[in-house]
């Protein structure tokens, strides 16, 4: 079938954006957390006592606080039907700090959480944006994301937020806590999480 030439060069360009576009949410959002996801699900499950109810404990930890940390490994200590796990938010820090300091159990957030990936011919897919749309907790998350993050482009910005908001989906349903404990709670991600939390009735301290 003869297609004229400049509406064929026209779908072209078209198909090329497209499959640009989800080469780029292919290696720098899906495919790593697919395989977070696949590495974490058997970290929890070799490191969850089913005996215990998990509590998760998220926001922002500070790294090198110790007195916060020896909180939380006292509160892991002493809780008898508990067991805490963590979401550390600083993928870039060495994993001997983790283990050096922290007695508790963790996951550590994908590395898209802190994102600086650049690439300003990058449009977010209508999925991912009509899904932030009709949600208001992802609304209120983008306005905060990008007020925290002016340097980088908004359409990135809505596609790390998109792809936390899995994470954040695939978390609860691993970990499935009775509590989540919310520390210094003012970034997006935890906007997330404690809609989240609302929408499944998990308890937030």
């Amino acid at each position: 079938m003869y297609i004229y030439k400049p509406v064929s060069d026209f779908l072209r360009k078209i198909l090329k954006k497209t499959y640009a576009k989800l080469d780029f949410l292919e290696f720098n959002f899906i495919r790593p957390l697919r395989e977070l996801k696949y590495k974490q699900a058997e970290q929890f499950s070799s490191g969850h006592n089913i005996g215990l109810e998990p509590i998760l404990i998220a926001g922002e930890l500070p790294r090198i606080n110790h007195t916060i940390n020896n909180y939380f490994n006292q509160l892991s200590i002493s809780a008898e039907k508990n067991e805490c796990w963590a979401l550390l938010e600083w993928p870039y820090i060495e994993q001997n700090y983790f283990d050096n300091e922290i007695k508790y159990q963790y996951l550590v957030v994908p590395e898209y959480r802190q994102t600086s990936l650049r690439n300003p011919d990058f449009r977010c897919p209508p999925h991912i944006r009509f899904s932030i749309i009709i949600k208001p907790y992802l609304r209120q998350a983008y306005t905060n994301i990008c007020a925290k993050r002016p340097d980088m482009e908004p359409e990135i910005l809505m596609a790390a937020l998109f792809y936390t908001y899995k994470y954040c989906l695939f978390v609860l349903d691993i970990v499935k806590p009775t509590t989540v404990v919310m520390w210094n709670e003012f970034m997006w991600m935890h906007i997330i999480l404690s809609a989240l939390c609302k929408k499944r009735k998990i308890s937030i301290r």
